[in-house]
């Protein structure tokens, strides 16, 4: 992580090495901050600007999810449309991951964006670059969980089930995930690139830590 510090008219970019105390005089006290109160400000800074969650998925918006309040009855039916099928079954199995750990996995979080593109970078550094605004890039579990909550919160009507499985997404660019084997996974579509996948199609190619990915932006997840 990086900060940037206005000094005297001058610019000061303070790395990782650099950060291991800071001593700040506020109101006639001295207030010392460590990395991980500075990291805790500039978390809580972001989430005041970004601060109201939405109950649906909306680009560059907060999305709330809370696995205790998902239907699971919405998921129990098995569905007759086949992209359907193979996204409930995975919701199942994210539902047994948050039954299994309830302590990783049956806490409320919310979806990060980040704000900016770049054109090329490894997989490493998109991680590393999710970690400045959230805890970390979601997995496939924290990504199923996305989806049913998007379905649950629309009572599983139909139209939910094909926003996510059938239409074509909406997001401008894809998103990159860690799937269950540990490597990268690129989710969606995207509307830049006119490839009209659903928002549920994971990729099968598989992300290091040193591969290149163009135009994906990694999909962040802050807990509450």
């Amino acid at each position: 992580m990086k900060i940037t510090l206005q000094v005297d008219g001058r610019e000061i970019i303070l790395s990782e090495n650099d950060m291991i105390k800071i001593t700040l005089h506020v109101d006639r006290r001295e207030v010392i901050l460590s990395e991980n109160d500075i990291v805790g400000l500039v978390r809580a800074n972001y989430s005041k600007k970004n601060a109201k969650s939405v109950k649906t998925l909306t680009e560059g918006r907060r999305f709330e999810v809370n696995p205790k309040t998902i239907n699971r009855k919405f998921f129990k039916k098995e569905r007759k449309d086949l992209r359907q099928e193979e996204t409930r079954e995975l919701i199942l199995e994210a539902f047994a991951k948050v039954d299994a750990n309830p302590k990783k996995y049956g806490r409320i979080f919310e979806t990060v964006d980040l704000k900016k593109i770049w054109e090329s970078k490894t997989w490493k550094e998109l991680k590393d670059l999710v970690r400045e605004v959230a805890d970390h890039e979601a997995d496939w579990v924290e990504q199923c969980l996305i989806w049913g909550q998007v379905i649950s919160n629309e009572k599983g009507k139909d139209k939910a089930w094909q926003t996510i499985c059938n239409n074509p997404d909406t997001k401008d660019l894809f998103n990159i995930i860690t799937w269950k084997d540990g490597y990268g996974r690129i989710v969606g579509g995207s509307v830049r690139f006119e490839i009209d996948y659903p928002a549920s199609y994971v990729n099968s190619n598989e992300y290091h830590d040193d591969s290149i990915s163009s135009y994906s932006m990694p999909l962040g997840v802050c807990y509450k």
